[in-house]
Parts: C-alpha cells; sequence; structure tokens
C-alpha cells in the first residue's frame, strides 16, 4: 500500500526479500501491492504508474508481476526494463533472460535482447530486436586530467547492430554497480562525443546505452 516516487535527477532501490531488485529511474511512481503468493486477487507485487524502472532477478528469485496501466508485466530471472509514457503506454526490454507482457488478455513471451509494447486498449507487439550496446571507440582513460579538484572525463563511442539509433543515454557513477550516479543524461544520435566534468571523488564509471526511434533501450 505505499508509494515510491522519484523526480528530476533522483533514483530509488527497492529490495524485496527474494532479494529480487528493482530500481526506479527519475520521474516514476510505484505503488507496493505485496506478496503476490498471500492474496487472493490476481494482482502484482507492484504497479508502475508512471515512469521506468529495471528488474534484476537472481537465481533463486521467482517470477514479479508488476501492474502496468495496460494490463501486465511478468519478469523472468535476469534483467529488464519496465517503463510508461505519458500516454500509458508500457514498454518491456529484455536484457538477460526471458519476460512476459500481457495487454488485451494476449500474452507475449519477449526473450533476451528484444522489447514488446502495449498500447492501451491494444495487445502488445510482438518483439522486436533491441538495439545493440554501443561500442567505444574511443574509451575514456583509466586515469584522467585533474584540474583543482575537478576531473575532465573525455570518450567516444559509436552504435553496434542493425537497429537504427535516435538518442543514447549517459550515465556515469562514483560506483561500478551505478548506485550512486553522478550524471545521467540523453544526447541525440548525432553526438557520440563525452565530455564532462566531475568533482570530489577518487575514481568514476561511465556507461551509454542507446536508444531507438520507438523509445525502447537497449543494453549498457
Amino acid at each position: 500500500g505505499n508509494r515510491v516516487g522519484t523526480k528530476e535527477s533522483s533514483a530509488a532501490d527497492l529490495l524485496f526479500r527474494d532479494e529480487s531488485q528493482l530500481r526506479l529511474g527519475e520521474h516514476t511512481l510505484v505503488v507496493i501491492l505485496g506478496d503476490v503468493q498471500s492474496r487472493a486477487s490476481k494482482v502484482g507485487e507492484a504497479s508502475l504508474v508512471t515512469g521506468s524502472l529495471r528488474a534484476r532477478l537472481g537465481e533463486l528469485a521467482g517470477r514479479k508481476d508488476i501492474d502496468v496501466p495496460t494490463g501486465k508485466v511478468s519478469i523472468g530471472r535476469g534483467e529488464a526494463k519496465v517503463s510508461v509514457d505519458d500516454k500509458k503506454s508500457a514498454r518491456l526490454a529484455v536484457y538477460k533472460g526471458q519476460s512476459d507482457i500481457t495487454s488485451q488478455k494476449k500474452t507475449v513471451s519477449v526473450p533476451e535482447n528484444f522489447g514488446s509494447k502495449a498500447d492501451l486498449g491494444k495487445p502488445p507487439s510482438p518483439p522486436k530486436p533491441l538495439p545493440g550496446a554501443p561500442n567505444w571507440t574511443n574509451p575514456p582513460a583509466s586515469l584522467s586530467f585533474v584540474k583543482g579538484d575537478t576531473a575532465v572525463v573525455t570518450g567516444d563511442y559509436g552504435p553496434t547492430g542493425a537497429v537504427a539509433v535516435a538518442a543514447y543515454r549517459l550515465q556515469l557513477a562514483y560506483d561500478a554497480d551505478f548506485s550512486d550516479v553522478l550524471v545521467d543524461t540523453r544526447v541525440p544520435a548525432a553526438v557520440t562525443h563525452l565530455e564532462t566534468h566531475a568533482t570530489h571523488a577518487t575514481g568514476y564509471f561511465v556507461r551509454v546505452s542507446a536508444i531507438d526511434a520507438n523509445a525502447f533501450e537497449g543494453p549498457f
């Protein structure tokens, strides 16, 4: 019955007792519904009202059902992203394992590196390939130039795979798990150079993903 919400430049991690994890992006609202096995009604363990979340389920975790405005997403072991846009359309992108999306009494199984979209009042689309993980053509240096207490982090990247790229997502974090994110931004596909100034840390981690014209985000 509790709500967890994020605003601009913020995030939140939800850890369930089966050690599965939901990571909320910015401008996201989730309602916690409880343990699905202890409820008589067929609802999920959480309801994604708006925004996006990434789910990570380990080998010991069962499937995790997330209610969305169009129906339900059932996430299997591995990693997947679920998002709800302003039109209440739901998207499922699977990075590891296999997950399902259900709308209008139709369920579509989505394999690894594929995505499916469900609009209000319509069944889910057939799975389509996600954009490939970008390639670092000039990766950020392991040692960066520091002026005062500011590090200049630079690097170049490019697309991979056959799916056309509409934008890139760049993240800079203090930790390898990207729980403490310093920069999280989207840039047009024409921008393939990273340059940012970071302060007050001895090290940083950088990653980039590609986004297609249908707003499906590929793996980092």
